[in-house]
């Protein structure tokens, strides 16, 4: 683990919301824990302040002397480890205390009982020179006395008191339970932390790695990550995804460029022999200098097609050529194509049927004209010299389709997956093999498609399919 890596920052980020949340809970446990604490000894304050004070009054009565009093009080506070105040009713000065610091002086405290029998009244005091104190006074009992004797006034009353700071003095002996609770609880959690953040770094980290393969040329990369349909796993698989596109984007490059340099390798050759065989003299006379020329013209005229052909299909894939779309009369395009396949046919006749034709669709002239010649002039290549081509357009759920149809040919299973693909020729047919490249690109620039069948015995059809257009209006 990195440090200021992924996994280190998460695992911090954790450790930091563990320790803050058992700081939160264990501040939360200490005030519930002090709120019992504190109740429960101000309850136990009060249990001994009403008997307390009924036997001062007892013994007040049984006319014992002040000293005699603070004796039994020092014996009192011992057994019950309290602190007792002697009061006196009329000054309210503190006759006696048994922690012997507060004779003399005055008890400022508002909750002396106002003369009820047998009520206690809790409160705090702060003496000066003292801590906070929290003291309680009571009135005697009147079970324990005569309602005669409790109806003459007494000469003192009774607070017991205890240092605030010693009420929930319990915690002090459950801290260290408290300490190894929490320190086991942030053990626990970091080591979960630490599970947690490498199952959230480890994919990613995988990813990281298998990018930097790409970077430096490795494209066959996949990361086999999974968990379901969390955001680490999508964006595995987006990884993986992109990494297929690319690697194929870098096969079709790779095939492009051979299947170029093959392609015009072929011709340069060609043009080379001539041109040397000319320049040696080994093609002397006017006759044998002309066929030499006209052979390296005729090669160089293919090679001119063939770039130009695949600047034209460079520009249509990446959306550089700007497709004109406008409805247009399909009826005259399909009728020009076909007579001018009629001429380069030959002896193979070219039958038009139409049915049901729109007089519109959503197209670019001039690119979709190019389309029926390219698609045509496959046809023608592919047709024996006693076949035909049949040409059929009609209209159907909202789309044209056009149907250019030859007998005698058949392309393989095999081949069609790839009958669209530059320099592809199925059955190493003549061409350049971009026609039908350009012819499927025009049309998937109009939204449409071409599709195929082929069969040995009823030939091979091209359907091109495009979207219907709306009848323009005439203007006023």
């Amino acid at each position: 683990m990195l440090p200021g890596g992924l996994r280190t920052r998460l695992v911090l980020a954790f450790v930091a919301i563990i320790v803050l949340s058992l700081a939160v809970a264990g501040a939360g446990v200490v005030s519930v824990l002090q709120g019992y604490e504190t109740q429960q000894a101000l309850n136990r304050l009060e249990s001994l302040a009403s008997p307390a004070a009924t036997l001062v009054r007892w013994m007040e009565l049984q006319g014992l002397s002040q000293g005699e009093i603070a004796s039994f009080l020092d014996g009192q506070a011992r057994d019950r480890d309290v602190r007792i105040l002697l009061v006196s009713e009329a000054t309210r000065t503190i006759v006696y205390d048994t922690g012997g610091t507060l004779v003399d002086h005055i008890l400022e405290y508002e909750g002396v009982p106002p003369g009820g029998a047998g009520s206690t009244i809790p409160g705090t005091v702060e003496p000066p020179g003292e801590g906070r104190l929290v003291v309680v006074s009571a009135n005697p009992s009147p079970v324990q006395l005569a309602p005669r004797l409790l109806a003459s006034r007494p000469q003192y009353y009774v607070v017991l008191a205890q240092p605030e700071g010693t009420l929930a003095s319990g915690l002090l002996s459950i801290a260290p339970q408290l300490a190894i609770a929490g320190l086991i609880a942030l053990i626990a959690s970091v080591g979960a932390a630490f599970v947690i953040a490498r199952s959230i770094s480890r994919p990613l980290a995988a990813i990281a790695r298998a990018s930097d393969a790409m970077a430096r040329g490795d494209y066959d990369q996949r990361t086999d990550i999974r968990g379901g349909g969390d955001e680490v796993a999508q964006l595995a698989a987006g990884f993986n995804r992109m990494a297929q596109e690319v690697a194929k984007s870098q096969r079709t490059l790779r095939d492009f460029l051979a299947d170029v340099s093959h392609e015009l390798r072929t011709p340069l050759t060609t043009i080379h022999g001539f041109a040397q065989a000319i320049l040696e003299g080994l093609a002397s006379g006017r006759q044998p200098v002309a066929e030499a020329a006209r052979i390296i013209n005729q090669d160089a005229a293919r090679m001119q097609r063939m770039v130009e052909d695949l600047l034209y299909l460079s520009q249509i894939e990446s959306g550089q050529l700007k497709m004109e779309l406008q409805p247009m009369r399909l009826s005259a395009i399909v009728e020009g194509a076909v007579k001018r396949a009629s001429g380069r046919a030959g002896c193979r006749p070219v039958y038009l049927e139409c049915r049901d034709l729109p007089d519109y669709v959503l197209a670019d002239p001039h690119r979709i004209q190019q389309v029926m010649d390219n698609v045509l002039s496959n046809a023608i290549a592919h047709s024996p010299a006693d076949g035909e081509i049949r040409v059929h357009a009609a209209a159907e759920a909202g789309t044209a389709r056009i149907r250019v149809h030859n007998t005698g040919s058949h392309i393989r299973t095999e081949d069609r997956d790839r009958i669209f693909e530059r320099f592809y020729r199925a059955g190493g047919g003549s061409g350049t093999g971009l026609g039908l490249s350009i012819a499927s690109e025009i049309v998937r620039s109009h939204r449409g498609r071409i599709e195929l069948e082929s069969s040995p015995g009823d030939g091979t059809a091209f359907t091109i399919v495009l979207p219907l257009a709306p009848i323009p209006h005439a203007g006023p």
